[in-house]
């Protein structure tokens, strides 16, 4: 994420991105002005799994203790997750599972298994994405490996579609 933001400052990018994302909101605000999005759009999610625990979410810069859950008439669109072993060098395998919190209510899950030999195997790119229901979190178990995972995911909100 580092690297991310100092990208953007070293290619001057921060001094347009606001302009760029206000247009992108006026456009989908006047494509639906029935439907009203909540003003943070783009959701950045972190947290650290342990091996053999489910740890849920947070949004970034949040508190620990209030992990993120999707707003009614909503549902979060996962897109990215990459996450970064706690100990360096990694070594072996890691295998992580994403799933909607407190419990499965989507048969729709994530089962990764990434490997120290190939660093590129320790982020997932969804074209689609991965739908999470309102009232539900994003949850990350590791289920092997040889520490604790840092874990960053980024997604969207979208209306839910209202029956007219």
């Amino acid at each position: 994420m580092n690297v991310f933001i100092a990208t953007c400052a070293s290619a001057k990018i921060g001094r347009f991105l606001p302009a760029v994302i206000a247009a992108w909101v006026a456009t989908a605000s006047a494509a639906g002005a029935d439907e009203q999005a909540p003003r943070q759009i783009i959701r950045t999610l972190t947290g650290v799994a342990s091996v053999g625990s489910t740890s849920l979410l947070v949004p970034f810069g949040g508190a620990v203790t209030q992990p993120f859950v999707v707003p009614q008439g909503y549902a979060l669109v996962l897109t990215d997750v990459v996450v970064s072993p706690q100990s360096f060098p990694p070594t072996g395998d890691f295998t992580w599972l994403v799933t909607s919190q407190p419990s499965p209510v989507t048969t729709a899950y994530l089962l990764v298994t990434s490997s120290a030999a190939e660093p590129s195997s320790f982020q997932v790119h969804l074209t689609t994405g991965m739908s999470f229901p309102a009232g539900s979190g994003v949850g990350v178990t590791l289920g092997n490996g040889g520490s604790s995972l840092n874990v960053s995911a980024f997604g969207y909100l979208a209306p839910k579609a209202s029956a007219r």
